[in-house]
């Protein structure tokens, strides 16, 4: 976190242009070397020029240079946190699964069962640490990638003559890169509210309508969002031209599409804490969705990986905010990634 802000607070000022160089006077001058030919004779003549006169073509070569430094930091920030999240997800939706974590049930009998060894049942805080923290830091990663994807796309235009930056802006309802991010954002902003249910220590969301209407239907709503949001990002990619399916943006959109499709599945079949009373269903139709969704949504954050590595800093939601797109991807660097991403996944 500390070298996030640190980075963003470098671009930052970066965006704001460098101070300019100290003014020089009439006596400092730059040798320069120019070969020509006259009548067939090549000729070496000195030129006269100061540095004060090319000040403000290097001052803005600088604050250009920073201005993409700081893009590449945020794309490079938002596709990481974007891949923990996933990580985080599917860690949390295999452990949904009744035989890999089998939660005991409440009563003193069961409990005693279990300290007896009559029972392999796990006590609940154990469901907490591998389903509900992992939901709940997995959210908190999306909503700050999402949002570092939204700051990007509304500071897309900016140049070394610009000043300032937004940190929000209206919505562009035509440009269809700058929706994507927002309904992603809004996306995000529900599930931080549908995984913060954890902390509901009142169990206010044991009854049924509680229950629908605070846990069912932000996630119904969040996982709407996110497909309304991977939906603008094809549109903006052109993803219905056969030839683009090829692009990363497009397949990203497409993998994120599904994700938050099976992840609508798997909230709807939680109505009424219906899954409770039938374990096929909460293995087919909650565990299995949420697994395969979560994995997705991975697949679709190395999609991002591989954007920012391209240098296409807008990841999918700002075509124009492309660096040198002929860099080459490394493998040794993406399984150096892996290893990083693992590790982070692991602290958490």
């Amino acid at each position: 976190t500390g070298i996030l802000i640190i980075s963003l607070m470098k671009g930052m000022r970066g965006e704001r242009g460098t101070s300019a160089p100290a003014a020089m006077n009439d006596t400092d001058y730059k040798l320069l070397d120019s070969v020509g030919e006259e009548e067939g004779l090549q000729s070496t003549r000195l030129r006269r020029t100061t540095i004060h006169e090319d000040a403000g073509v290097r001052r803005a070569l600088l604050s250009e240079e920073y201005i993409w430094s700081y893009r590449n930091t945020i794309a490079f920030w938002a596709a990481i946190l974007f891949q923990q999240g996933s990580v985080l997800f599917t860690i949390g939706s295999i452990a949904l699964y009744p035989s890999i974590l089998h939660v005991c049930d409440e009563g003193d009998k069961n409990v005693r069962r279990r300290l007896a060894g009559e029972d392999d049942c796990m006590p609940e805080f154990m469901f907490r640490a591998w389903v509900d923290y992992s939901f709940f830091i997995g959210a908190i990663a999306f909503t700050i990638g999402n949002y570092l994807v939204y700051f990007q796309v509304i500071n897309s235009d900016k140049t070394s003559s610009s000043s300032g930056i937004k940190l929000v802006a209206k919505p562009a309802w035509q440009d269809l890169g700058h929706m994507g991010a927002i309904f992603n954002l809004f996306g995000s902003f529900l599930f931080n509210w549908n995984t913060a249910l954890m902390f509901d220590t009142a169990n206010h969301t044991s009854v049924w309508y509680e229950y629908n209407l605070v846990y069912v239907l932000s996630g119904g709503l969040g996982s709407i969002f996110f497909a309304l949001g991977a939906i603008a990002e094809g549109e903006h990619n052109d993803w219905r031209e056969i030839k683009n399916l090829k692009q990363p943006e497009c397949q990203m959109a497409i993998l994120n599409l599904t994700g938050s499709l099976l992840f609508l599945l798997a909230y709807l079949t939680e109505y009424n804490h219906f899954p409770a009373k039938h374990e096929e269903l909460l293995i087919w139709l909650v565990a299995t969705p949420f697994t395969v969704g979560s994995a997705l949504f991975f697949i679709g954050s190395w999609m991002s990986v591989l954007l920012w590595k391209q240098q296409n800093f807008g990841l999918g939601y700002a075509k124009h905010v492309v660096g040198n797109s002929h860099v080459k991807v490394d493998l040794k660097q993406q399984i150096m990634m892996v290893i990083y991403v693992g590790s982070v996944c692991m602290q958490w």
